[in-house]
């Protein structure tokens, strides 16, 4: 698998719906603990916002940059989850949940436009870097994709509308995660739950 890192801007923030314009409109965004680290405003190349029931982060130009937002809870979850929709021009252009950010690390796991799932980790050496690929579960075109994490027997599973499409092995959920994006795009979010 190749290997992607993303030298660009690294920014963070720390502590089934129809798609937008289509038929009906999300009630509320509902982004739950992590509403209050998001981007409301502009944090070039960054812009954050709500638009039709959805968190909105878009990224026009800036390529290979990512974007996190994390929060911690006095006891680890065993899942975290977020409806998700996403479009742009990025090769890697994705959005998802930022997992196990302890000091200056992370993982990830993003639902990218072409219908894959990025696995990417973080540390102050490499940058973000995507180190694999799997193909999501489950998708449907008319709606949103809730992408879901679980601590299992194994590892983390990771889920496509409840349909499991790979794991983390040997890892449990720490008590710090989020959200995240990465490369050019709009990244439309709701419903961000952990518990």
């Amino acid at each position: 698998m190749r290997r992607r890192q993303f030298l660009g801007t690294f920014a963070a923030a720390t502590a089934a719906m129809t798609l937008p314009g289509a038929v009906a409109r999300a009630d509320s965004a509902n982004m739950g603990q992590i509403e209050q680290y998001l981007l409301l405003g502009e944090e070039a190349p960054w812009k954050g916002s709500y638009s039709q029931g959805f968190y909105l982060l878009e990224n026009d130009e800036g390529f290979n940059n990512t974007m996190t937002f994390a929060v911690s809870t006095p006891a680890p979850p065993t899942t975290v989850q977020m409806d998700i929709f996403v479009t742009g021009p990025g090769a890697y252009t994705g959005a998802g949940l930022l997992l196990n950010k302890h000091h200056q690390s992370f993982q990830g796991v993003t639902l990218e436009v072409g219908g894959t799932l990025g696995i990417y980790d973080y540390n102050p050496a490499d940058g973000v870097t995507r180190v694999r690929q799997l193909q999501a579960q489950g998708l449907r075109n008319d709606v949103v994709t809730r992408l879901s994490v679980q601590n299992a027997s194994d590892g983390i599973d990771i889920l496509t509308n409840g349909k499991v499409c790979g794991n983390f092995p040997g890892k449990k959920l720490g008590n710090v995660c989020g959200a995240m994006a990465t490369d050019r795009g709009k990244f439309y979010m709701a419903n961000f739950w952990m518990g």
